[in-house]
């Protein structure tokens, strides 16, 4: 999550313990059930209390309800997921999100929409054969199938928070029909915007409608690493930001309504049409709900600010939908806008000197940072230190591709041909330069944030915090300085000490490793290795080449690494068995042969022998 233009962050006498008192709340409630969380909150009730009654600007009882109302609510839905029987039968679905390619075939999530599992949500699959309907389906598409349903309790986050209870075999579509109202019209507005940027090559078309609408299906692996290694991820799926773009897009029309009843209607028109383009995405809904209160504050003559909205538009939609809490996207999404909320005024205020637009940009998205960082290190393992550095760079950038990709691409997809061509030759200047900040962060020889150095940055921030408030000016600067000092050694190791790993034999994911000996760099490849996360490890190990590397199978999901490892760094040499089916790779039997001036001998993939 970058920092956006959202409603503003502060206002004098918000309390930043109550919002995130609030927040907290909402999601304990949601994820730990009434028992924990009623403990949980009398423990922050209590950290309110010996903080002082200017901090503590709320009744505990009001964080006891709230815990109460997410917990019932979130047992109530999880109580209703009922798991179908495994059965193979003929049943109409309705498509919940546009499908994606897969090695064999399709996937995406379906409601079934009637029969005895009416309501009944499914993760569905489809050989390309079986189902080529999918290829040109769009969410809330209606098909009508011949089907094998297995069910099965959600095992997942992600399945949870999608409420999925099962999987769906698609072995023949019969019809499809699609959608109409108004995820028709937002689906062929989608489809227009993409026919204008036809003039595109694809890689720029894929971060085009990653950028307009959070379409990320046609994204390169590789592309997605860059984004995800320079912290720049955000911007690839539609985020809050995006939907205060679209009403800076609509502002002139929107503000010549007279009447401000018909403004606010106006307003939350545009935002549920946005809302149904971008498949409601968990930051979208939050920040849809966010905006919206502003919106009426405003059109009732009560200004309303970010620090109010944020805690009402979760513990809403934690009612509404408990399982939003179990959503990455929405974790990462409230968890950066607490940090625009609570920490950027602190960095201002404390830390950081003026220093105007870039300044504000730098702030908003080092505590943007901050905030998401503990959530990164659980899912991920990682923070990527140059977010701060590339979003700078990036931002203002993404935010005008936003709103001239909805205007000029919609007049695109209108006129096409020449008039297409000219109106989007800022989209592609906008476009080379985001790639290209994404493409420059993941190569920085900057190595990540693991969790032990995040635990002492975020110490030394608090430190320089704390020093900030002390009231002896002299007491004040020493512990500011120390806990800069603590910061800056953090972020000097990460630039200065060398992030690939010494001479020797390293395991870096299951089925790959890396050997290196005298300058000499020699990867292995095996099943069960991903593309992605192959692809994430050795960019981590920073390499600049491969010397050799040796594919020890014949599958096509090694070949297709093989591919995008060919693609991202220059491969001297590549071994395979006898009988593959790999590019420029030369058949060895028994992986024994020399590379330069080393000699390779591999008995097992996990434990080569360099001499």
């Amino acid at each position: 999550m970058s920092p956006s233009a959202e409603p503003e962050v502060a206002r004098p006498g918000t309390s930043a313990f109550s919002v995130l008192a609030v927040v907290l709340a909402g999601f304990i409630g949601a994820r730990l059930g009434v028992v924990i969380g009623i403990s949980v909150v009398v423990l922050v009730a209590a950290v309110g209390a010996l903080a002082g009654k200017e901090t503590m600007q709320l009744r505990p009882i009001l964080l006891v309800a709230i815990v109460v109302a997410t917990s019932w609510r979130a047992d109530a839905v999880l109580g209703g997921l009922m798991v179908p029987e495994t059965q193979t039968t003929a049943v109409a679905v309705r498509l919940l999100d546009d499908p994606r390619s897969t090695e064999t075939g399709w996937r995406t999530r379906v409601e079934v929409i009637d029969g005895s599992l009416s309501g009944t949500r499914l993760l569905a699959s489809g050989r390309f054969t079986a189902a080529p309907e999918l290829r040109t389906a769009m969410a809330g598409d209606r098909l009508d199938l011949r089907a094998t349903i297995t069910g099965a309790p959600p095992g997942n986050d992600w399945e949870i928070s999608h409420r999925l209870v099962g999987r769906i075999e698609i072995l023949e579509v019969d019809q499809r029909e699609s959608a109409g109202s108004i995820r028709g019209v937002a689906n062929r507005f989608r489809q227009l915007l993409r026919d204008g940027a036809q003039n595109l090559d694809a890689d720029q078309r894929a971060l085009f409608d990653g950028l307009t609408v959070g379409d990320d299906r046609g994204q390169s692996v590789i592309a997605r690493d860059n984004f995800r290694a320079s912290g720049l991820g955000h911007l690839l799926a539609v985020s809050g930001q995006n939907v205060v773009f679209v009403l800076i897009v609509l502002s002139p029309l929107i503000s010549r309504i007279p009447a401000p009843a018909a403004r606010f209607g106006a307003t939350l028109l545009a935002l549920a049409f946005f809302g149904f383009v971008t498949r409601f995405e968990p930051s979208v809904l939050r920040a849809i709900v966010m905006v919206g209160l502003v919106t009426l504050g405003s059109s009732i003559g009560r200004p309303v600010f970010a620090a109010d909205t944020l805690p009402a538009a979760v513990v809403g939609l934690a009612v509404i939908d408990p399982l939003l809490a179990w959503s990455v996207g929405f974790q990462l999404s409230v968890a950066a806008t607490l940090g625009l909320v609570i920490l950027t005024p602190l960095l201002g205020a404390h830390l950081l000197v003026e220093g105007g637009a870039i300044g504000d940009v730098a702030r908003a998205t080092l505590a943007a940072q901050l905030a998401v960082s503990p959530l990164l290190i659980v899912y991920f393992d990682s923070v990527p230190v140059v977010a701060v550095l590339t979003n700078v760079l990036a931002t203002p950038a993404a935010g005008a591709m936003m709103m001239w990709g909805l205007t000029a691409g919609t007049i695109s997809g209108l006129a096409g041909g020449a008039v297409a061509e000219v109106l989007h030759l800022p989209t592609r200047a906008l476009l080379w330069w985001i790639d290209g900040v994404a493409a420059l962060g993941a190569r920085l020889p900057v190595s990540p944030l693991r969790a032990s150095t995040l635990l002492v940055l975020i110490a030394g921030l608090v430190v320089a915090l704390a020093g900030s408030l002390l009231a002896s000016r002299r007491h004040a600067f020493t512990a500011r300085r120390i806990g800069l000092g603590i910061v800056g050694l953090v972020v000097a190791a990460t630039v200065l000490v060398p992030a690939s790993p010494p001479d020797g034999a390293t395991r870096l994911e299951s089925g790959l490793g890396l050997v290196r000996r005298d300058g000499t760099d020699v990867v292995i490849l095996s099943a069960p290795a991903r593309t992605e996360r192959a692809l994430a490890a050795l960019r981590e190990s920073r390499l600049g080449r491969i010397d050799l590397l040796i594919v020890d199978g014949r599958t096509r999901s090694l070949g297709r690494i093989v591919a995008v490892l060919d693609e991202r760094f220059p491969i001297t040499e590549i071994w395979a068995p006898t009988g593959h089916e790999i590019p420029r790779a030369r058949a060895v039997d028994n992986f024994i042969g020399r590379v330069g001036e080393v000699q390779i001998r591999v008995n097992e993939p996990a434990s080569p022998v360099v001499q």
